[in-house]
């Protein structure tokens, strides 16, 4: 028979001992317990940006297995808005970001189960992603939740940039430089981004970008987003982005972009056996008075030609609407474009519309300069244009 006595004050230990014991289930049963569902309508993920050095950065060409995606911050936090609102998705997409002192860094795994039935058709500059498998990155580097930058790619590494304008209005017109490689592999495809922070206006004092990655798969009609999980909001919405901080001390330039160009006209008189050729100089010159207000000067532009326009048939009796096309007048459209949208699909009076300068009662006429200063200042958009 085997019996323990225990003092006074060793029974109070031991009896501390027991409920200590007793309690670490119960707590241990707390600790891991279903947090419940994901209040979707304030829900945003946030990502911390890690800076790397520019002898360490990646070399843009489809392919993760450079050493420094190893650094870069990292997310799988995707959910659907088609076809099940805040659902897992059936693919899983995992992205990487990171930066240096010039350059964003953004890297996509897009994982697909049938890599052979991916939709890749596309390779043209700003072309229609609706219908190809494609991956997007948006950033409001002013934490405006309205107005931002649009990249995006598909397994052909089509590039389409555009800006993003009160959430509901996108500008594919806008060009800028930046580059994207994309590639599929066994297992899905590969996407990797280098967004040059010259190529974009960016707020220095700002800690908080607005940040937003969308994936879209054709073939089974799903989209999945890393914020804004509800399909109310537009894929272009902002008003409620993920959150990127972390980007700091980074170069933005010298701030000064100079566009030249000579465009020219032969006329060949029989008679005279002559030609008369009229060549003529233009420029438009852009100077970031600080990262988020620039400077824009024009001379001699022929402001009414606008060689992107799409042909258009007018079968009514209101004048046709054809979107800004010029550089010039694309810089900071936003901070003149004050109209907004009603409704998602229907856009509001705009007072002030630029497509009319350069052209008096449907004949263009020439204008020698113009000048133009855009962008934020503290937390107003400014626009002021001569």
């Amino acid at each position: 028979m085997f019996r323990l006595t225990l003092s006074p004050a060793g029974g109070a230990a031991a009896m501390a001992l027991l409920l200590l014991l007793a309690a670490a289930p119960a707590r241990a049963q707390e600790l891991v317990q279903d947090p419940g569902p994901i209040d979707f309508q304030s829900y945003f993920p946030r990502m911390e940006a890690v800076r790397v050095d520019r002898a360490e950065a990646p070399k843009i060409d489809g392919d993760l297995s450079d050493p420094a995606w190893t650094k870069a911050a990292s997310t799988e936090e995707f959910y659907q808005v088609l076809p099940v609102e805040g659902a897992t998705p059936s693919e899983t997409t995992r992205a990487y970001l990171m930066y240096d002192d010039e350059f964003l860094y953004v890297g996509f795994h897009l994982f697909d189960s049938e890599p052979d039935k991916i939709t890749a058709k596309l390779m043209a500059r700003d072309a229609q992603l609706r219908n190809e498998d494609s991956i997007r990155v948006m950033l409001d580097p002013f934490g405006t939740f309205r107005d931002g930058f649009f990249f995006g790619t598909n397994p052909n590494g089509a590039r389409v940039d555009a800006l993003i304008e009160n959430s509901s209005a996108i500008r594919v017109e806008w060009n800028t430089i930046w580059n994207v490689k994309s590639k599929i592999v066994e297992d899905g495809w590969i996407a990797e981004f280098a967004i040059p922070f010259r190529s974009i206006s960016v707020d220095a004092s700002l800690d908080e970008w607005g940040l937003q990655f969308l994936r879209f798969i054709p073939r089974k009609n799903e989209e999945m987003r890393w914020s804004n999980i509800d399909r109310t909001r537009g894929r272009i919405d902002l008003t409620n982005p993920g959150r990127l901080s972390g980007v700091e001390n980074v170069r933005t330039g010298a701030g000064l972009e100079a566009q030249l160009f000579v465009t020219g006209a032969s006329a060949y008189d029989f008679e005279l056996d002559e030609i008369d050729l009229d060549l003529n100089p233009s420029a438009n010159i852009f100077y970031k008075i600080t990262p988020s207000l620039t400077g824009s000067l024009t001379f001699n532009t022929d402001f009414a030609d606008a060689p992107l326009d799409a042909r258009q048939v007018n079968t009514g009796r209101f004048d046709l609407f054809f979107p800004e096309t010029r550089d010039f007048f694309l810089q900071d459209v936003a901070s003149f474009e004050f109209g907004g949208a009603v409704f998602a699909d229907a856009v509001n009076g705009l007072p002030f519309f630029s497509r009319r300068i350069g052209i008096v009662e449907g004949r263009p006429v020439d204008i020698v300069a113009g000048a133009k200063v855009s962008g934020k200042l503290g937390p107003a958009n400014v626009g002021a244009l001569a």
